[in-house]
């Protein structure tokens, strides 16, 4: 009698660390992806500044001579 209490126990109880471990995993996937763009863009924003000063700075020196 004991085995068949403890059965859905378990079951259920697996079942519940299941969704804690994928709500941590899509948690992480989430944050991973967020930090992945806020790089991205950075990058994308870096490169655009540099070749704005390039274009602002470096390109008048050249041609100026």
């Amino acid at each position: 009698m004991e085995k068949r209490t403890m059965l859905p126990l378990i079951s259920s109880t697996s079942s519940i660390i299941d969704k804690i471990v994928m709500f941590w995993v899509s948690l992480v996937v989430v944050a991973v992806s967020i930090v992945e763009l806020h790089a991205l863009s950075e990058l994308v924003l870096g490169h655009m500044n540099r070749t704005r000063l390039y274009q602002a700075v470096i390109e008048p020196k050249t041609h100026g001579r």
